[in-house]
């Protein structure tokens, strides 16, 4: 093999090497989530109004609001998938905190904000690291969940319908 293949070759490998960690990093909350490569502003638009107004992403998100204090835990006005107008305004508060336009709406400037507050844990954990909590993602070789209800279930980021255990 000539020199400048062989280059070639090596040059090849190591960009390969280097790519496939990149790769797996930065994944989406749909069904994974990133750590450090703002992934989450390519998010489902959520709010009020719009397509995604439950499930387990709207979990997700109003467990952003809780960690931030903007939310309560329980209760018609705490995380319980639905996205309703008590979410609405934790979320117009939560974008106004951040300098965001706050239109209520979810979108990928809001998501890719709150990305800046999730922690890498391990190769298999990651945190949203929230101004009052915090809460856990997790990946046992694949999809990303979260664990809203502190060690007591993991629970996958889809949606429409929550499935996720409320107080």
């Amino acid at each position: 093999m000539s020199h400048s293949r062989r280059f070639s070759v090596v040059l090849l490998a190591v960009a390969v090497l280097v790519a496939i960690p990149v790769a797996v990093a930065a994944t989406d909350l749909d069904g994974n989530i990133s750590v450090g490569s703002n992934q989450w502003a390519d998010e489902h638009l959520l709010c009020e109004t719009c397509t995604y107004d439950s499930g387990n992403i709207v979990g997700v998100w109003q467990a952003v609001l809780w960690a931030d204090g903007f939310l309560g835990r329980c209760g018609s006005s705490g995380v319980d998938g639905w996205f309703g107008s008590g979410t609405d305004a934790a979320t117009i508060d939560w974008q106004d905190a951040h300098n965001l336009d706050d239109d209520g709406m979810v979108g990928s400037g809001t998501w890719g904000k709150a990305d800046n507050f999730v922690v890498s844990l391990s190769a298999k954990n990651a945190k949203y690291d929230g101004d009052d909590h915090s809460y856990e993602f997790y990946t046992p070789g694949g999809a990303w969940q979260w664990d809203f209800a502190w060690g007591a279930q993991w629970n996958d980021t889809g949606h429409p319908t929550p499935d996720f255990p409320t107080c």
